[in-house]
């Protein structure tokens, strides 16, 4: 799937993109639990994708007051759909035609000091043609990020008991 950076910036700019919200319990997220919704994310993801529709699918766990989210949304750099004013700056004119690209967003409170992270993973025209091999890539690094806030937040807990 191709797109022109200005395509691109407008559709997102005026909100022409397919949204999707599961709302889940924090256990929900974890482990092979997290497995199951980030297959259910990808199928709704690739299905938007072969509709030619730019899309952002969110599974968010929320429990006292803490907030963990997981997003694949489509996009042309590693930037998310909120940051869309400043993509024009990194490619050398509006009407260059670039590949969709799968970011995989994780906000958590635990994550990192910008409690924030986005990664490109794959191209969408690569899940498409193996949503079996796309599905894997995103698996492995959104369990490693969850991995990364379980053990942050296990420090965190023993820092507060000190």
């Amino acid at each position: 799937m191709e797109i022109t950076v200005a395509d691109f910036i407008e559709k997102v700019a005026n909100e022409a993109y397919q949204t999707e919200l599961q709302l889940v319990s924090a256990t929900e997220v974890q482990g092979t639990k997290l497995e199951k919704h980030l297959y259910e994310m990808v199928s709704l993801f690739g299905q938007l994708m072969e509709e030619g529709q730019l899309a952002q699918v969110t599974c968010r766990a929320e429990n006292a007051g803490q907030v963990t989210e997981y997003s694949l949304e489509s996009g042309i750099i590693n930037l998310p759909f909120a940051d869309v004013k400043k993509v024009d700056n990194f490619f050398d004119g509006l009407e260059t035609t670039v590949e969709v690209k799968v970011n995989l967003i994780v906000k958590d409170e635990n994550l990192n000091a910008s409690k924030f992270r986005i990664d490109s993973l794959l191209t969408v025209a690569e899940l498409l043609a193996d949503p079996s091999q796309g599905l894997q890539v995103i698996s492995d690094r959104a369990l490693a990020l969850s991995q990364v806030i379980q053990n942050n937040l296990e420090v965190a807990e023993v820092t507060a008991e000190v």
